[in-house]
């Protein structure tokens, strides 16, 4: 479905998801990139916004008329919110004993050095986990945290370790347990339909705008540790036709809607930074912004109670938070055993 400026194909297709459940108007919940949609409807069609959730959030008008001489990502912050969450994992992990934290090495101080070392040793030479794990290259190391679920901080602190041991030689990688082993048997079967990347370039470069020139993603990338994930993906769209871009939805974005719509965010999101859900608040002619003081990428997959009471309160009654409120997050990063 084609979103226009003059909502004529968009329209036909929401007002038949509408007509299809019933609805008079549109209730949603939009994660991550689902909260740009979901902002770009209630834009469309403010009569008919419902209860209307919208989780880690992306900075629309940064979004979809910044600076074209930088790539999305960077212009939405991606980068720096991943450094900020390594940060914070390193600084959690330091004070935390290696029974909770297998990675820390006693302060958050010697923990970070201790991480810029791995980093070090594997970019000169990759480290072999052995024939379950694999070889991980610099690149490899750098996405072996799960900074986006904090759940999982726990065993990639272990996996850190790991790498560490190897990478300075200090005994051999431990042998994965019984239960790290695949079982036997074939492969899984491949999705039935095309998953390439071209999917979300078709997406990205067509939704906002990004730099025509390579040498723009190349500058970026040397920006951080972090900057290149973010960056190079993206470098497809320098040579994406113009024309995919000429139905972009670029505002208004304060148009009163019928309803107030419910914000939550993470105030440790690495991928949709937090200060991109504060920009959200106030470019939407109504909206209330619900902070959940904790990490990882939107709040429902890093769940908090508090939040979710409040969420289902305000799906189930329209009732909203108070005006900032802040909930905390139920998971603790590294738990003492």
């Amino acid at each position: 479905m084609r979103v226009t400026r003059s909502g004529t194909p968009a329209h036909v297709g929401t007002r038949r998801l509408r007509e299809a459940v019933a609805d008079p108007v549109l209730n949603y919940y939009g994660q991550s990139y689902g909260t740009l949609l979901g902002a770009i409807y209630a834009n469309l069609f403010p009569a008919t916004t419902g209860r209307m959730i919208l989780d880690g959030n992306l900075n629309p008008v940064a979004w979809s008329t910044g600076n074209r001489q930088l790539p999305a990502q960077v212009r939405m912050g991606t980068p720096q919110g991943w450094a900020a969450s390594m940060t914070a994992f390193l600084d959690l992990c330091g004070k935390a004993s290696t029974a909770a934290c297998a990675f820390s090495a006693g302060t958050p101080a010697a923990t970070t050095a201790k991480w810029n070392t791995l980093l070090r040793l594997v970019s000169r030479h990759p480290v072999n986990l052995g024939s379950q794990r694999g070889t991980y290259t610099y690149a490899d190391v750098v996405a072996s945290v799960n900074l986006g679920q904090v759940a999982q901080w726990q065993s990639d602190a272990r996996l850190l370790q790991q790498l560490w041991t190897a990478s300075t030689g200090r005994h051999p990688a431990p042998s994965p347990t019984p239960s790290a082993i695949a079982p036997s048997g074939p492969p899984p079967a491949p999705p039935s339909y095309y998953t390439g990347k071209e999917q979300q370039l078709a997406i990205q470069c067509a939704d906002s705008p990004n730099p025509r020139k390579p040498a723009a993603y190349a500058a970026a990338a040397a920006s951080g540790t972090f900057a290149p994930a973010s960056v190079w993906f993206l470098e497809g769209c320098a040579d994406w036709p113009a024309a995919a871009g000429q139905d972009r939805y670029t505002g208004p974005w304060n148009r009163p809607t019928a309803s107030t719509i419910l914000l939550l965010a993470n105030t440790g999101d690495p991928q949709t930074i937090y200060q991109d859900s504060v920009a959200m608040s106030r470019d939407l002619a109504r909206a209330r912004l619900l902070t959940v003081d904790g990490y990882g990428h939107t709040t429902g997959n890093n769940p908090s109670t508090c939040a979710i009471n409040d969420a289902f309160q305000y799906t189930l009654t329209g009732a909203l938070p108070a005006p900032g409120t802040v909930c905390q997050q139920n998971a603790t990063p590294f738990p003492a055993p």
